[in-house]
């Protein structure tokens, strides 16, 4: 997700990248195995990168996507709060 947010925060909402169609590609091919991760790439290259209303880059899509940026944030940080949870819970053992 660290890298798949950078390509969107350095792309600043253009869409016409095949960059992040690129990176979107190899993460489904990557995911066979995590269906949850294989999903969410799917989704968004389905409603997204594939979405030709969506690409015409109006304000309501580019509200839509910073809420993409922001959940993605929010994953990212959810992830390393778990961990850092796990690694204390293991110190006190």
């Amino acid at each position: 997700l660290n890298r798949f947010y950078s390509i969107l925060e350095g792309r600043n909402f253009s869409f016409q990248s095949k960059e992040i169609e690129k990176f979107v590609k190899e993460q489904i091919e990557r995911n066979e195995e995590n269906k949850g991760t294989k999903e969410f790439y799917e989704f968004f290259k389905k409603n997204f990168l594939e979405n030709s209303e969506f690409q015409s880059e109006n304000k309501k899509n580019r509200v839509i996507f910073e809420m993409i940026k922001r959940y993605v944030r929010y994953s990212i940080g959810a992830k390393k709060l778990k961990e850092e949870k796990l690694d204390g819970e293991k110190g006190e053992n």
